[in-house]
C-alpha cells in the first residue's frame, strides 16, 4: 500500500496537480457529508476514535486536512 501512495505522490508532483491543503475547520454535518457517510458512521467510526477533532467549551470542529489524511491512510490500490 506504501509503495502505491508513493506512486501516486510522484505522479501529482510529477504534474503539478498537489492540493492545497491549508487548514480548513468544518462541523460533524459538514465534515459527515464530506466523507459521504451517514450520521450512524460517523458517530461510530467518531466513537472508535477514527475521526480526529479539535474541542473547545464542548464545541468539536474537524480538520479537512486530517480527514484527506485518514482517507489516504485507508486507501486501497488495486492492479
Amino acid at each position: 500500500m506504501i509503495s502505491c501512495l508513493m506512486r501516486l505522490n510522484q505522479f501529482l508532483k510529477k504534474y503539478g496537480l498537489t492540493e492545497k491543503q491549508d487548514t480548513v475547520w468544518m462541523n460533524q454535518t459538514n465534515a459527515r457529508k464530506y466523507l459521504n457517510v451517514s450520521k450512524a458512521t460517523f458517530f461510530r467510526w467518531e466513537k472508535a476514535g477514527k475521526i480526529p477533532y479539535s474541542l473547545i467549551e464542548g464545541v468539536k470542529r474537524y480538520s479537512k486536512k486530517e480527514l484527506n489524511q485518514l482517507m489516504n491512510e485507508h486507501r486501497v490500490c488495486m492492479r
